[in-house]
């Protein structure tokens, strides 16, 4: 019998101070450089490597952030988890809106 494994594709992402904004880091895909996204804190960058390379969602609101962890990855069903947690977050800022009304 031949047994065939099927491993997923392991990309490490990468962080790097930018030289051109004082306080500012890139996180990015050292294969394919398009793959890649802008930050202020060194701990964002960190966070946001860790949850793209092990597929975890994000607990946080911020649309900025979510739309980072869209930057740096071409997985179709991680970036179909991060689309509806940006939807269900526009989602609760537009209620929010409503009942101030």
């Amino acid at each position: 019998m031949l047994f065939i494994l099927f491993k997923e594709a392991v990309f490490i992402l990468k962080i790097k101070k930018s030289h051109r904004q004082k306080d500012e880091w890139i996180v990015y895909n050292p294969d394919n450089f398009e793959l890649h996204t802008h930050c202020r804190s060194f701990r964002v960058a960190l966070v946001l490597r860790n949850n793209v390379q092990n597929h975890r969602i994000p607990r946080s609101t911020d649309i900025r952030l979510l739309v980072s962890h869209l930057r740096l990855t071409r997985n179709r069903q991680y970036r179909r988890l991060i689309e509806e947690r940006i939807e269900q977050v526009s989602l609760k800022g537009t209620d929010t809106l409503m009942k101030a009304v």
